[in-house]
């Protein structure tokens, strides 16, 4: 007798619930969200870029005109820096008082910021005289300074010394701009260093010099932030940390 080849009918296929296995994360994705924790933390009181500097783009106060002279008789409201004046009759200041302008229409600031009246303000700072402010700092922490300085268009060239002190003299910096200039273009310089706080407060301090007369150095976009320096080689280190453990055999 002849076999029948019986073909079974097709079933449908049930629907296989397939067994979902949960993914540890790795060493070095820990370390990686350990890092932003910490960074999280250090940066909780510093905003990102915070300036320590007040008025660092002098546009405050918001002057009319080509310019406004001030000194130490009557510092501007909001000013934020502490003017100290060339007593000394200098160039055509015969009495005296040789201070500091703030420049509106001279020229045009590299600050990237505007008073009401649409202009980029700078400061001018006339013969020996100076401008200084304090800010807070922690010790042992690194900080960057950074700031533009020209030359008054109406002379060849002018000079300038930075200096930072805190519980130590931490920078004097001698700047000299002799690039020629002019009211459109006032080819700036850029000055930046960082250094590390030795006291809970840490003064900058710029001052022109006699050389100068009436048509002194002029600086714009002053700035002083933290460096995250420290957090970044914590950061490395414990990266490093990951990867190595990723990598170690297993026993």
């Amino acid at each position: 007798m002849p076999r029948l080849s019986v073909r079974s009918a097709a079933r449908p296929h049930a629907p296989v619930a397939l067994e979902r296995r949960e993914r540890r994360p790795s060493s070095r994705t820990l370390a990686s969200g350990l890092l932003l924790g910490v960074m999280a933390l250090f940066l909780a009181d510093r905003p990102a870029g915070a300036n320590l500097i007040q008025n660092g783009n002098f546009d405050t106060p918001d002057v009319t005109g080509s310019f406004v002279t001030f000194n130490d008789d009557a510092p501007p409201a909001g000013f934020g820096w502490t003017i100290v004046t060339d007593n000394t009759p200098n160039g055509s200041a015969t009495t005296g008082k040789v201070g500091v302008d703030v420049i509106n229409t001279l020229w045009v600031g590299t600050g990237g910021t505007s008073n009401p009246d649409g202009i980029d303000q700078s400061l001018d700072i006339d013969g020996v005289s100076s401008i200084s402010q304090s800010f807070p700092t922690l010790i042992g922490e690194t900080y960057f300074l950074e700031l533009s300085y020209s030359h008054n268009r109406f002379a060849s060239s002018a000079m300038g010394t930075v200096v930072l002190e805190g519980a130590t003299e931490l920078l004097s910096e001698i700047l000299v701009h002799d690039v020629a200039n002019n009211a459109a273009n006032m080819q700036w310089l850029v000055f930046a260093t960082s250094f590390v706080a030795d006291s809970t407060s840490t003064t900058l301090a710029i001052q022109g010099d006699a050389s100068n007369g009436i048509f002194g150095f002029v600086v714009d976009d002053i700035s002083v932030v933290p460096e995250p320096a420290t957090v970044l080689l914590l950061g490395g280190g414990l990266l490093a940390l990951g990867v190595l453990r990723q990598r170690a055999p297993r026993g």
